[in-house]
């Protein structure tokens, strides 16, 4: 790249982008023609456009640039488009950043590029050599996400090493760890937190933001899981306790738990609105505890969390259990779902209005499936077809549900 590192004493910008990159075409269009684009970037860098890939209509001036474009792929690991490298008057990276920016966007970045202390590059060695500042690593952490998400990590890991513990949750620190928390050592430092927490403290305001925002990491689940284990069924009535299983109801190990309790919890007090909803989120499946709850009393279930919410938790619990299933076969194998059979399974299970309502779905996922993801457009008419039977269907519930 001796063409680059030596072009002037000017700072050097090179953009690399690809024939078939739309974002790096809607910049052409949109941004680099403004002529106070062009002025800024003209006053402070040389701009060299780089095209990475090759094509047959590669003129002389692309091909010639073949070489240069290799050598910052490698050196650069330049793998997204496009990316903007900026190179100081000896040659030297300073800063990089990725990805379509608009004009206030991209005037921001020429201002980031010239000032060391926003630099990629210059944050990088100063850190690696043990020198940054650390008054500026929150501050960099978010700013170099997009453009080096495990530097970034790092930049986030190291700030919250120093923080006192207790200061984890303040809402700075944890927009810091929601948006690293793939980082081994940032989630480390989360859980030796939450490790600590006593019983009380653990559905604290705070400490309750912080679940939320980690409630996805199995670490956190497993933890969760735990804490309500140690529980009585007479604490699991507090308020925190059930926004905390709310929080999980996409954990299996925290729905063994709620329906667990659910389970031995008499049938008069599950009818209550808190208790109610509680399960309601939990009940996903047929085979949950409290689904009967919603399908044998419907009106009971209606009265407290609104008119037709016990219907509709029903048809998609009978959906995820009997339907998805096929669903997922059929969308493999490419072959039809037999849609008469599911009827008949669902009807003699439960009866002919969900069977309807189910197979109708069915059918409007398993076309649209066909003609958008498999690029077969034979099938829109049917999916078409399937979409009117369904709003037909909820016209005449609807309409039925207003008259009763």
């Amino acid at each position: 790249t001796t063409e680059i590192y030596t072009l002037s004493l000017h700072d050097a910008l090179p953009i690399c982008y690809a024939s078939w990159c739309g974002p790096c075409k809607e910049m052409d269009k949109e941004v680099f023609p403004l002529s106070v684009v062009g002025d800024t970037y003209n006053k402070h860098f040389i701009c060299i456009r780089i095209q990475m890939d090759k094509t047959p209509n590669d003129v002389g001036e692309t091909k010639n640039a073949y070489t240069m474009a290799t050598q910052l792929e490698k050196d650069y690991a330049v793998n997204a488009y496009p990316t903007f490298l900026f190179f100081n008057g000896e040659g030297e990276a300073v800063h990089r950043a990725l990805g379509e920016m608009d004009e206030v966007g991209f005037l921001q970045l020429a201002t980031k590029a010239l000032d060391p202390n926003e630099q990629y590059y210059t944050a990088l060695r100063s850190f690696e050599a043990g020198q940054l500042d650390t008054s500026r690593e929150k501050k960099l952490a978010m700013e170099f996400e997009t453009t080096d998400n495990e530097f970034a990590g790092k930049l986030a890991a190291a700030y919250l090493n120093r923080v006192p513990a207790g200061q984890l949750t303040g809402p700075d620190k944890q927009e810091l760890i929601r948006e690293f928390q793939d980082n081994a050592e940032v989630m480390q430092l989360a859980m030796a937190y939450l490790d600590k927490l006593t019983q009380p403290n653990f559905i604290s305001k705070t400490n309750l933001a912080l679940i939320a925002i980690l409630r996805r990491q199995v670490a956190v689940q497993k933890l969760t899981a735990i804490y309500l284990s140690g529980l009585s069924d007479a604490n699991k009535g507090n308020e925190q306790v059930r926004q905390l299983m709310r929080l999980f109801k996409n954990s299996e190990l925290v729905k063994k738990i709620v329906n667990q309790y659910v389970a031995r919890t008499p049938i008069e007090d599950l009818y209550s609105a808190d208790m109610l909803k509680l399960v309601a989120a939990f009940t996903t499946t047929t085979k949950d505890t409290a689904f009967r709850l919603f399908y044998v009393h419907p009106e009971k279930a209606d009265s407290i969390l609104g008119k037709g919410q016990a219907e509709l938790l029903v048809k998609r619990a009978i959906s995820k259990t009997i339907l998805d299933p096929t669903l997922t076969i059929s969308k493999t194998t490419l072959k039809e779902p037999n849609f008469d059979s599911l009827r008949q399974v669902i009807t003699h299970a439960y009866n002919p209005e969900y069977a309807d309502e189910v197979v109708i779905d069915g059918k409007v996922s398993w076309f649209l499936f066909l003609a958008e993801t498999q690029k077969m457009p034979q099938y829109w008419p049917e999916y078409v077809a399937a979409r009117i039977n369904q709003g037909k269907k909820f016209r005449y519930d609807t309409l039925n549900a207003e008259i009763g």
